[in-house]
């Protein structure tokens, strides 16, 4: 739930730009314009006579191919695939089909009759009688190839004649392959996970190369946070260059990235977001009417900071995908970086009708807190904590702590304190997790003391060492909180866990530790030296916040407002990598933010 599963784009040597391709193992070429196709398998078109001349950027419906008299199913589903793929090859018109549908009065039907073997396109318009548009051969064993004539005509007839011709490779001419994968996609549409992953197994089966089929199953990876599979997967996809349509290859790019940028950090994820945006920008620059290139963008965006500039795309992108719920999930987190907190949760709300509460949790709950509707966050909350599947995840522990830094922030520190011991017990009843909560274990037993419960964290640690086996992590946190409580109830030197924590050099924990029992006994100047030093080695925001306490002590008011000032900004900023880390999300942040007010 923490992760957002929220960044992909490389461009190529096509483009005139180098992305450092050669670091993310892909080949000149692979993410840009297919360039020419092989023709051997590409029917030729006919004269470009066009009955209708629709404008460039047309949002062209086309409908599902209905087979004339069949009963089975299976054929249409086959067809209808081929059909959208290769009518999405166009850079004249945005093809609205499937998840990506929306209502549009440019329409085009597609029938077979199979009794005469022939494909024929129909326009249908409002307040008009429908009228042919083409018609091309059908020969069962080169489906493909009926299809891609079938669609080169009838672009043809709709005043696009230019542009890349499709071709029978960018789907595949496996049966089984395409009605696996547009099973799955439906699946997937419908939030049925487990039923798309079945199916795009059998679909790779049936079809190991086939691109539309690697691009869902790396899709469904990034959505499930399985990073390193999604990144393999759009990788390979990639590698089959020739059977791959134009937006097919920037949706793999897209994918590659956002896998790689979701464990990245520092200077490697902001190349990441930049390589995101130069992928966006050149792909409306080749296919302008593409819908993907502004999705890429506007991604790119918001990893970057740049709310604004997302958020007017995003508004555009919800009217042309209605379907698709992360559109107006990403529009909510921009309207929030926007701090338009009401229009944020308009759109949240909107993405959780689609989505699970769960993937919504953490922005809905920022946005609650930003547009000041307490008692609503407050039930939101503990609505989450209630529900089954949350009694038994990990997510109950994170809920918890969203609990307790909103009761910080309402200045409510005995329920702050309650919910943080509670929580403290139940990571201690599963001692499997006790390494995984290890940075939480020490920041939690720190607020805690800094609230005036520095006994019951005594106990709490105390209770932690009697487990059979705690790891070094763990036991490095439990040994920083234990410091600090033993030094808030003695007053004195933790020299012991201090020691500890100095064993591989200098630790921003030790240094705090002897901080606090300098605070304990009034000695300012040595305090401040200590948090100086432990500022050194560590930015976290509650260690700023005691350093500028100390400065404003000692009478050094200019430097102690400017440290509080920028931490104030700081922790406010909406940071998509880190919205874990926000005061709402994370007990120690929230009583840091409290401290610059």
């Amino acid at each position: 739930m923490l992760r957002l599963a929220c960044r992909c784009g490389l461009l190529c040597g096509s483009l005139g730009i180098s992305l450092g391709l050669i670091s993310l193992g892909l080949s000149a070429g692979s993410c840009g314009s297919v360039g020419p196709e092989p023709r051997g398998d590409a029917a030729t078109p006919p004269p470009a006579t066009a009955l209708l001349t629709l404008p460039a950027g047309t949002v062209l419906r086309v409908l599902p191919v209905q087979v004339l008299g069949a009963s089975e199913r299976d054929d249409s589903i086959f067809l209808s695939g081929l059909w959208r793929e290769a009518m999405r090859t166009s850079n004249h018109f945005d093809v609205a089909a499937g998840v990506e549908d929306v209502d549009t009065q440019a329409q085009v039907a597609a029938q077979l009759d199979p009794e005469s073997n022939t494909l024929t396109t129909t326009w249908v318009g409002p307040g008009a009688p429908p009228m042919a548009l083409a018609s091309a051969p059908f020969v069962r064993t080169r489906a493909g190839d009926s299809i891609a004539s079938l669609a080169i005509a009838t672009r043809a007839a709709l005043g696009d004649s230019n542009g890349l011709l499709p071709t029978r490779t960018i789907y595949s001419e496996v049966k089984a392959c395409v009605i696996a994968t547009e099973t799955a996609l439906a699946a997937a549409a419908a939030d049925d996970l487990p039923m798309a992953r079945g199916q795009l197994g059998d679909a790779r089966r049936a079809d190991g190369g086939c691109t539309i089929t690697l691009l869902a199953a790396a899709e469904l990876e990034l959505r499930g946070s399985d990073f390193a599979r999604a990144a393999r997967l759009a990788q390979e996809g990639l590698g089959f260059d020739a059977r791959c349509s134009p937006t097919t290859k920037h949706r793999l790019a897209r994918v590659l990235i956002l896998a790689r940028a979701a464990t990245a950090s520092g200077a490697d994820a902001l190349a990441l977001d930049r390589q995101l945006l130069a992928l966006g920008d050149a792909a409306l620059r080749e296919r302008p009417h593409d819908p993907h290139g502004a999705w890429t963008r506007a991604q790119a965006l918001s990893m970057l900071a740049r709310y604004a500039e997302a958020e007017s795309i995003l508004l555009q992108l919800r009217q042309r995908w209605p379907l698709v719920a992360q559109v107006p999930y990403h529009h909510g987190l921009a309207l929030l970086g926007c701090e338009r907190a009401e229009p944020a949760l308009a759109a949240l709300n909107d993405a959780q009708g689609r989505l699970s509460p769960l993937q919504t949790a953490i922005p809905r709950a920022i946005a609650l807190w930003s547009a000041h509707r307490t008692e609503e966050l407050t039930r939101f909350l503990a609505e989450l904590a209630a529900r089954d599947d949350v009694q038994t995840s990990g997510l109950l522990h994170h809920i918890r702590r969203m609990q307790a830094s909103q009761a910080i922030l309402e200045s409510r520190a005995a329920a702050a304190a309650t919910i943080l011991l509670t929580d403290l017990e139940w990571i201690r009843q599963r001692p499997g997790r006790v390494g995984q909560f290890a940075e939480h274990l020490a920041s939690t037993g720190q607020v805690l003391v800094l609230l005036g419960h520095g006994h019951d964290v005594t106990r709490a640690v105390d209770a932690f060492w009697q487990l059979p086996r705690v790891d070094e992590a763990a036991r490095r946190a439990l040994t920083f909180a234990g410091g600090l409580a033993a030094v808030a109830s003695t007053k004195d030197a933790a020299t012991t866990a201090e020691a500890s924590l100095s064993k591989e050099g200098a630790s921003a924990w030790s240094h705090t530790l002897r901080a606090a029992a300098h605070r304990a006994r009034g000695e300012l100047a040595d305090e401040t030296r200590e948090l100086l030093a432990a500022a050194k080695l560590d930015r976290s925001p509650l260690l700023r916040a005691s350093l500028a306490r100390a400065l404003r002590t000692a009478g050094d008011s200019v430097h102690a407002e400017q440290l509080l000032t920028a931490l104030r900004a700081e922790l406010l900023r909406l940071d998509l990598r880190r919205l874990a880390a926000h005061p709402l999300v994370d007990p120690a942040h929230a009583l840091a933010l409290l401290a610059t007010d």
